[in-house]
């Protein structure tokens, strides 16, 4: 009796450290939350709201376009994923990082955004989150924080003064995307 309770103790505490881990939601996965308009303007009919990725890995950094979702006219938005990123929306093919944009440009297609791209018609962008996809994390990033996610979830931006900035779990609805001059507009400086 007294050699099982051992092995009962000896146990629970990599039980404890494995329920610890994230677990990685199914597909299709959807993201939603509100539009907040801090600049007195209103979001045009013909808004689009696209997921936009970072990638800063290589040389030179560039941004991927992967998502497409729906502007509410309720002041909500709600983007669904049915597959991952594809591997040159990654970084490493690890860590995705994706800003929530809103722009009236119809010519901005999925894929690498080109380097000379101005970004015309970006009227507001997700300032204190951001969608985050992780896989198979090695080295540095399977210690830091890109460990709180499992495929897919939403990021809520932890800012530093000193260094980078960190993300957060939190819920898949509590994304805010903010609509204002984009000088006002602080998105997270992760790399």
């Amino acid at each position: 009796m007294r050699l099982r309770t051992l092995a009962l103790a000896l146990a629970l505490p990599f039980v404890a450290s494995c329920s610890d881990s994230p677990t990685e939601p199914q597909l299709p996965i959807t993201f939603s939350g509100t539009i907040q308009v801090l600049n007195g303007t209103t979001v045009p009919a013909n808004t689009r709201l696209l997921a936009l990725w970072g990638v800063s890995a290589g040389s030179p950094d560039y941004s991927y376009v992967y998502g497409t979702g729906t502007v509410n006219s309720n002041g909500t938005f709600t983007i669904t994923f049915d597959a991952e990123p594809p591997a040159e929306a990654l970084n490493s093919g690890e860590l995705g990082v994706a800003l929530l944009i809103l722009t009236t440009d119809q010519t901005l297609a999925q894929g690498q955004v080109p380097n000379n791209y101005t970004f015309p018609g970006l009227i507001g962008m997700t300032e204190d989150y951001s969608v985050i996809f992780t896989k198979n994390l090695t080295g540095p990033r399977a210690a830091d924080w890109p460990n709180r996610f499992a495929g897919y979830g939403a990021g809520e931006v932890e800012r530093s003064t000193t260094g980078f900035d960190t993300f957060k779990s939190v819920a898949l609805n509590a994304l805010k995307i903010v609509v204002d001059n984009l000088n006002n507009i602080n998105p997270p400086n992760w790399t």
